[in-house]
């Protein structure tokens, strides 16, 4: 029997310096799988070299970092180990380290990638910063100009019977406000999101995404506040609560966490129920990779962290005889395909876990 010998345990310092050879920081899902392999490897002693390698990307946003870091488990439960960063370091041109150490050369070569890197960074930095202003004046002037009363072919189609926080424009189309509920209100409109009446959708072009919420009616201190991604699923879990309690739309489900946070910092005594997409039919890299129910989880264990013991996470489950498609993931399509009585039983149930987890708070 051959006997594998036991890895060495990598340190954290050895890891950082693999990092400089990682690209990607800017891409959600490679950015998500080295913070998760990150935690799960050196737990919380991570985070600063997680931080310190994103903040090379021109999305960077510190609060998404910790938002996200927060809900990130300190195992291989989310199925990222060291493992990942070693690959992506050695896509990037690591090289295991030997005996005698690097070359002169090879040195002098990785800090001329360093140094192209963070020029490249700053540059892209600053014009998405430039961008993110025009974006703000942008999105105020199409916001301005819709309409107030209207009609859109697409809330026909979403059953959209009382459309709640959107303007429309002369084609069909409605507009959806993309606000920080955490900024002064001059500050807030970061941009637009036009869905056309063929449900063609489109957020303004250089706008500051990260964090961004649309609130469908008002919250009432103490009662539950709903969480979604997309505006028409929050208006079907709108309708199937009689109207009676707030949804926030965060837009996609990168967006959860950071939105998570933001609802638990200005409402701490109400209620939180996360409303994920049940994307059961997409993968990468050939595996499956259910993000909505992903970032879900991580937007659930965030706010948990920072304090919230009130808080559940529910998504749609589908009758196995509706013939549902790869494309019907959220309570919208619920709605769609098995009328509002099954998201109003989907929202009881939440109900029901949050007085069972009143009874341990």
């Amino acid at each position: 029997m051959t006997v594998v010998p036991a890895r060495r345990p990598l340190t954290l310092r050895e890891v950082e310096a693999m990092l400089q050879y990682v690209d990607g920081a800017e891409d959600r899902e490679t950015w998500l799988a080295v913070g998760m392999a990150l935690k799960a490897e050196f737990g919380t002693e991570a985070l600063d070299a997680w931080d310190k390698w994103s903040s090379g990307a021109p999305n960077y946003d510190a609060k998404a970092v910790r938002a996200c870091w927060r809900g990130f488990k300190s195992n291989t439960s989310s199925g990222y180990g060291i493992g990942t960063v070693v690959k992506f370091a050695k896509q990037g041109g690591y090289q295991p380290r030997r005996e005698n150490g690097p070359t002169r050369e090879e040195l002098m070569e990785l800090a001329q990638r360093r140094a192209a890197r963070a020029a490249k960074a700053a540059a892209e930095k600053a014009q998405s910063e430039a961008n993110a202003a025009t974006a703000m004046q942008r999105a105020l002037q199409v916001w301005q100009q819709a309409r107030r009363e209207g009609s859109s072919p697409y809330c026909t189609r979403k059953l959209v019977e009382r459309p709640e926080s959107v303007r429309f424009t002369a084609d069909g189309g409605i507009v959806i406000p993309m606000i920080r509920y955490d900024l002064p209100r001059d500050q807030a409109l970061k941009g637009v999101q036009i869905i056309a009446a063929d449900g063609f959708k489109k957020f303004t072009y250089g706008m500051e995404k990260s964090g961004t919420a649309c609130r469908l009616g008002m919250a009432v201190v103490g009662e539950p506040v709903f969480i979604c991604e997309g505006w028409a699923t929050g208006m079907s879990i709108r309708a199937a609560l009689g109207y009676r309690l707030p949804v926030f739309v965060a837009f996609d489900a990168y967006n959860l966490p950071l939105v998570a946070q933001y609802v638990y910092q200005a409402l701490p005594s109400n209620p939180m129920v996360i409303c994920a997409d049940d994307d059961h039919a997409t993968k990468r890299d050939g595996w499956p990779w259910n993000v909505g129910r992903i970032q879900a989880q991580v937007a659930m264990e965030s706010v948990m962290d920072m304090g919230a013991r009130l808080v559940c996470r529910n998504y749609p489950v589908f009758d196995k005889a509706t013939p549902r498609t790869d494309k019907d993931t959220d309570f919208n399509d619920l709605h769609r395909l098995e009328g509002l009585q099954a998201v109003t039983e989907a929202m009881n149930f939440a109900f029901e876990g949050i007085e069972e987890l009143k009874r341990y708070a």
